[in-house]
């Protein structure tokens, strides 16, 4: 589940939004606060995506999304609003719209193409964050939003609402790979909703936290009974798997393998519930020697399943090429000026 951000983290945001507390706006403000605890660090993990050809990689950066050749690690500013999230397609990227609003942005031109309205806010007050993630499915055809109020709003990316239902302490969000299900981190553990009608089809058995789903549908893989990497059945939503003594987060799924982030390195495990092997392999390189992940961190497979990515706020973005034992690589990290 993506952290509130703390009383710096919100100062640094206001004034990165231009929506800090006491400005005379209105609702007109496109402010968007990003649920994720920005500082001191250059990259925002929890935005991390790997473009559909593995050529590039993006994530939320101080100056807006940065984009990053995989091949040599630079990077350019391809947004310079607030991205929330990428569609998997990488043609349009969600935005805050103006309090509860979503605005979809088509990445080439920078132009809005359209708003999703709906999410509740409160009229006159711009310093908080009234849209708190927001999804696009895997086909691009739908968009999901948590709001205050434990909202939760699915829409087709032409605007018509198709759902409008509330879960308790709603906040990150993850589409099945057909888009049928959603599921929605609350305060009560994870519940996997209906896309069509809203209902809830059940919750994630000890889920602590959102969920990947695996690129078939048959798999969800995420951090259970105290943050332990777990696979569950999709069929059921009940542990098909877990790894004990150990905390994580940021999880991916590709073929049979799932990544993850857990103290001081990346790791990639083949649960044999998924049909691997059932073993794990740490990855170094994803924080300096010595350290130990702060703050939220994130993995993504590249298309081929033949590189991992790894995200944290200090270190930015850091490449491992699966097939050898070399330490992972990291790319140019962006300003914070």
């Amino acid at each position: 589940m993506k952290p509130v951000l703390p009383l710096t983290g919100i100062l640094l945001a206001a004034m990165l939004t231009g929506c800090a507390a006491g400005e005379e706006s209105s609702c007109s403000s496109s402010a968007m606060l990003r649920p994720v605890a920005v500082a001191p660090g250059a990259v925002f993990p929890d935005s991390l995506s790997v473009s559909p050809a593995g050529d590039a990689v993006a994530a939320g950066c101080w100056e807006g999304l940065c984009r990053w050749d995989t091949a040599d690690g630079t990077y350019e500013v391809a947004f310079d609003g607030n991205p929330i999230t990428l569609a998997p397609d990488w043609s349009l990227v969600a935005t805050g719209g103006g309090c509860g609003d979503i605005a979809l942005v088509d990445l080439d031109s920078g132009k809005r193409v359209q708003t999703l309205t709906g999410l509740p806010y409160e009229d006159g007050v711009t310093d908080m964050t009234w849209v708190l993630d927001a999804a696009i499915s895997p086909d691009g055809k739908l968009v999901a939003g948590s709001g205050t109020d434990g909202a939760v709003m699915v829409w087709t990316v032409d605007g018509e609402e198709v759902v409008d239902t509330e879960i308790e302490g709603a906040g990150a969000l993850a589409f099945s790979p057909d888009g049928a299900q959603l599921a929605v981190a609350g305060e009560d553990g994870v519940e996997i909703i209906d896309t069509d009608s809203g209902d809830s089809t059940g919750q994630v058995a000890e889920a602590e936290g959102i969920p990947a789903w695996s690129p078939d549908g048959r798999w969800l893989a995420g951090p259970g009974a105290g943050g332990a990497p777990t696979v569950w059945s999709a069929e059921d939503l009940q542990v098909a798997e877990t790894l004990p003594d150990t905390a994580a987060t940021g999880f991916s799924v590709t073929g049979s393998s799932v990544g993850f982030a857990a103290d001081d390195a990346a790791v990639v495990w083949s649960p044999k519930a998924m049909g691997g092997d059932g073993q794990r392999r740490a990855l170094a390189g994803l924080v300096d020697s010595g350290q130990s992940v702060e703050g939220p961190a994130t993995t993504a497979f590249s298309p081929d399943g033949a590189r991992l990515y790894g995200a944290t706020g200090d270190t930015g973005i850091t490449a491992w090429d699966l097939s050898g034992d070399k330490p992972g690589t990291r790319f140019t990290l962006p300003s914070t000026s």
